[in-house]
């Protein structure tokens, strides 16, 4: 095991689960839908040659505390967790600031961060985040918005059994805690233009919707555009290729 995990108190009281790598600069990596931080469990311990990591499972995922808040409530019970965990883990150097990665739904969380606490962002990057998804009956193929779910990268490894097993309490929270805040939240780009953002796009996402909306969002802000190889999980199925674009672009 390569990293710590701790017990984490949040700031009204929800313990999360978190792991905890690495030395330097503070990076906060924040999963999205349907996972945990399992997600970044590979990705994590490569970031940790340049980075102290901080990786957690969101607050009624699988390992952390369930103490949900009603209604859009949560996306910002969600960034406010976030910002306890830039608190509780920056050293002195960080000057109380964390570089952020923020995958797909956690795009939001990243967002909504930036809106309450600007202050606490070195630099974030945005994988593939969720959109605005009134968006999407725009689009000449609905099926393409499901496109996250339906592909399978064929060149990264397995999932764990553990990590399988974990699938279904994560999506029981994304629709029973998250779903309010996921379809009705919109990117604040007023708030995100003032912000040091970049985003990624995985290659093999051409063409569906979370790719173009990508594109569109960091076009309207002006802010660097990563290619990844791979799809919208590149992260878990090709940790290596993504870590080192995505240090490169960060430090």
């Amino acid at each position: 095991m390569y990293y710590q995990t701790h017990s984490f108190e949040s700031f009204d009281g929800c313990h999360l689960n978190v792991r905890e790598s690495g030395e330097g600069p503070l990076l906060l990596l924040i999963h999205g839908g349907g996972t945990d931080a399992d997600f970044w469990k590979d990705a994590g311990e490569l970031f940790s040659q340049w980075f102290h990591v901080i990786s957690y499972d969101r607050r009624c995922h699988v390992r952390s505390e369930c103490r949900p808040v009603r209604g859009k409530k949560m996306l910002d019970a969600h960034a406010e967790d976030a910002a306890a965990l830039i608190r509780a883990f920056s050293e002195p150097e960080d000057e109380g600031k964390a570089t952020i990665i923020a995958h797909s739904m956690g795009g939001f969380i990243g967002m909504r961060l930036c809106e309450l606490h600007p202050e606490q962002v070195r630099k974030i990057l945005f994988h593939e985040p969720v959109w605005n998804f009134y968006r999407s009956f725009c689009q000449k193929n609905p099926l393409h918005a499901f496109h996250p779910l339906t592909f399978k990268e064929t060149r990264g490894r397995p999932a764990t059994e553990e990590e399988l097993a974990n699938i279904k309490p994560d999506n029981e929270a994304l629709f029973k805690y998250d779903l309010l805040w996921l379809l009705t939240y919109r990117t604040p780009l007023d708030s995100l233009a003032t912000m040091p953002v970049l985003f990624g796009v995985g290659e093999q996402s051409k063409g569906t919707t979370i790719y173009n909306e990508t594109i569109r969002t960091a076009g309207l802000l002006n802010a660097p555009l990563l290619w990844y190889p791979g799809t919208h999980n590149s992260a878990f199925a090709l940790p290596h290729e993504f870590c080192y674009l995505s240090t490169a672009a960060l430090l």
